[in-house]
């Protein structure tokens, strides 16, 4: 059942997909900026005398942010593109450039989640929280194992990527693999830890050496 749905999705047209995934999040962006980084909560700490200029600033910024979002998701899409493609090409597998594509738009519904998640617990779960308990929070992360006292912001948001979400996506992208190439699942998801994994690493480590 699960593969017949999935195989039906990506006989969706492109734009289609790509649609589908920009509301999703462009939705998702909305409701986190407006209803978890309320006017509220930005008031809160906020120390200065003119308000209602500082918080319309932080609205822009928010619309160019939704107003960017399709370019932020062509821009990833691109990327994961041509991870994933470097790693089939060297394994020596053809994939349809254009169905490659879409089994990334897929998978991106997954990463997209955190967001979704956010707005959930801090809106209807949580109820009263700080900025701080925004920007400490890393959903099915592994973060919420470890001692963090010692670690800083940058390294923080960055072991933040260690989440289930992102295991998730690997899987659910190597299981699309297999059902559209000759490709095991195994060797899929051992392919995409060493495209998409070893790419997140290596980004995420650059960040945390840029910003120290």
């Amino acid at each position: 059942m699960i593969t017949k749905e999935i195989q039906s999705i990506l006989n969706y047209k492109l734009w289609v997909l790509l649609v589908m995934v920009w509301l999703f999040y462009l939705l998702g962006l909305f409701l986190f900026s407006h209803f978890v980084w309320s006017a509220d909560i930005y008031n809160i700490e906020y120390t200065g005398n003119n308000f209602e200029e500082k918080l319309e600033n932080y609205r822009h910024i928010d619309l160019i942010r939704y107003i960017s979002s399709p370019l932020y998701i062509l821009l990833i899409s691109g990327i994961f593109w041509l991870l994933f493609k470097a790693g089939l090409v060297f394994l020596k597998i053809q994939i349809r450039d254009n169905l490659l594509f879409k089994i990334i738009l897929l998978s991106l519904f997954i990463l997209f989640l955190p967001i979704w998640t956010k707005v959930v617990w801090f809106v209807l779960i949580k109820g009263n929280y700080t900025q701080v308990d925004i920007k400490n929070f890393f959903p099915l992360s592994i973060v919420n194992f470890i001692d963090t006292s010692n670690i800083s912001k940058t390294e923080l948001n960055a072991l933040g990527k260690l989440n289930l979400f992102n295991l998730t996506f690997m899987l659910f992208t190597a299981f699309c693999f297999k059902l559209n190439t000759s490709l095991t699942f195994f060797k899929s998801f051992i392919m995409i830890i060493f495209t998409y994994g070893m790419g997140l690493l290596l980004f995420e480590l650059i960040k945390i050496q840029l910003l120290f």
